[in-house]
This record gives C-alpha cells, sequence and structure tokens, in this order.
C-alpha cells in the first residue's frame, strides 16, 4: 500500500476513535438509535453497548479489508521488467483497498458524531447535522464508482 493511503488510514481510524469517545462523553445513559423512524420503534441501547458495537464493527471492517489484501497477496514485492511493474492492478486494488478502510472510518466518525447530536439534549435542533451522514454516503458510492471507472478505462 502506498504510504501516503497509509497515512490516510492510520489518521481516519485516530479521528473515528476521537469522534466516537467525543460522542460517547455527551451521551445520556440510553442512547435511541432508531433516531425517531417511524417504520421502526426506537431500539434503546446503553451508551457502553453503542460505544463497543461501533468498535467491533470498525475493527471487523478495517480487519477484513485488510486480510482480504494480504490473501490476494497484494502485500508481496512487486517484480519489475525494465523498470515497470508487471502487474499494476496490484497496486491499484491495494491502495483502493486501503483508501476504503480509511473512507468508512470516515463514515463510522461521522455516524457516531449524528447518533450523539440527537440523542444530547444540550442540541436544541439536531436536524442541523443531517447534511453529515450524506457526506459520508457520497464519499462511498463515489469511491466505489471511481474504482469501477479506473478498472474499466485502464488498457
Amino acid at each position: 500500500m502506498n504510504r501516503f493511503i497509509k497515512f490516510f488510514w492510520v489518521v481516519s481510524l485516530l479521528g473515528f476513535l476521537a469522534a466516537l469517545l467525543f460522542a460517547f462523553a455527551g451521551m445520556p445513559a440510553k442512547v435511541d438509535i432508531a433516531l425517531g423512524s417511524s417504520m421502526v420503534d426506537s431500539v434503546f441501547l446503553t451508551r457502553d453497548i453503542f460505544f463497543y458495537i461501533m468498535v467491533g464493527i470498525t475493527l471487523f471492517t478495517n480487519g477484513l479489508l485488510v486480510t482480504v489484501t494480504r490473501v490476494l497477496g497484494l502485500t508481496s514485492p512487486l517484480q519489475y521488467q525494465e523498470g515497470i511493474p508487471q502487474n499494476p492492478s496490484r497496486i491499484t486494488l491495494s491502495n483502493w483497498l486501503g483508501a476504503m478502510a480509511g473512507i468508512l472510518n470516515l463514515f463510522y466518525a461521522i455516524t457516531s458524531l449524528i447518533v450523539s447530536f440527537y440523542n444530547n439534549p444540550g442540541y436544541s435542533n439536531p436536524t442541523h447535522y443531517n447534511y453529515l451522514i450524506y457526506i459520508g454516503l457520497f464519499l462511498i458510492v463515489f469511491w466505489v464508482i471511481g474504482f469501477v471507472w479506473t478498472v474499466f478505462t485502464r488498457k
């Protein structure tokens, strides 16, 4: 994986942990997860359970992406022929998986902050933060479409 991608992944993981700790500090003892959805009754969890679920989801997805990268042999040294890598798609896929892990970490951080805003009585109107969830979803969709475009336009 590219060093910049690894740096982005580590910074996004630390940002997720900081956002989750900030959200944890501002939450009441019982957290409403349904966020007022009319289709589902409210689901209440303790803030400790919410914290551990978010950490578990993040560890699972990051571990899965790193494992997939290693199983596919993407971290083995590249072989060069006349200064050109023999399989450049390995580099592309490895960098994409690392950046996807970073983007998912940002999405999880945004999600934990939004749940905190909705459950913290200190915020008078938490609906001002609804656009944040769309930013996270847009990043994920943009990154997947970008990968598909890269695969089909590569010579």
